[in-house]
């Protein structure tokens, strides 16, 4: 009986023995998978409510309007695919209800409506990338087209920046009639 005591508790340790080793074993391989969703943000521009030029009196001649603070525009792209960006603006005709003036005409029968582009130095970056890789556009006036702004190359522009300095100017024609016109300026940014 007494051998049969020892079998039975040498047996308890074996098996003590080797559920504890699986035990080990199985908790130096156990593993936990993490995950961490980086989720996408937006695209956007915002400009300034409205700006205001400087009055002009009737007049037989053409006049301009020259040198007009636009405000600051703001971009954001905040998608985390670094697809680069451009910002084109268009215009539309000065209406004052009844009358317009023309934002791309000819300059001496009907108005024409001109962007100074600020330079890269007018650019500040708020958030994210620098300002490498931006490219102002050219000073131009209103055709048929949109004029460019700015452009964010592929693989920059992956930031919020802060653009100063546009200046417009406007051709008014002689014998324009008198009235408080108003413009669109609309600012795409893709």
């Amino acid at each position: 009986m007494k051998d049969t005591q020892k079998i039975v508790i040498f047996n308890l340790i074996l098996i003590f023995c080797l559920t504890a080793f699986v035990k080990v074993k199985a908790d130096i391989s156990d593993s936990t998978a993490l995950s961490l969703q980086v989720s996408q943000g937006a695209l956007s521009v915002d400009a300034p409510a409205q700006a205001t030029f400087a009055g002009k009196s009737f007049s037989f001649d053409n006049q301009i309007s020259a040198n007009n603070p636009i405000g600051s525009i703001t971009t954001t792209d905040a998608r985390g695919n670094r697809a680069g960006w451009g910002i084109n603006i268009s215009a539309s005709d000065w209406t004052n209800g009844t009358n317009i003036i023309k934002h791309n005409g000819n300059g001496v029968d009907e108005g024409l409506l001109t962007l100074d582009i600020p330079t890269i130095n007018n650019v500040t970056a708020l958030a994210g990338d620098d300002k490498a890789g931006l490219t102002m556009g050219t000073d131009a006036s209103f055709g048929t087209s949109s004029i460019n702004l700015v452009t964010a190359a592929a693989e920059s522009g992956s930031g919020q920046y802060t653009i100063s300095g546009l200046n417009a100017s406007q051709i008014i024609p002689g014998n324009q009639l008198t009235g408080e016109y108003v413009t669109n300026l609309t600012l795409t940014i893709s």
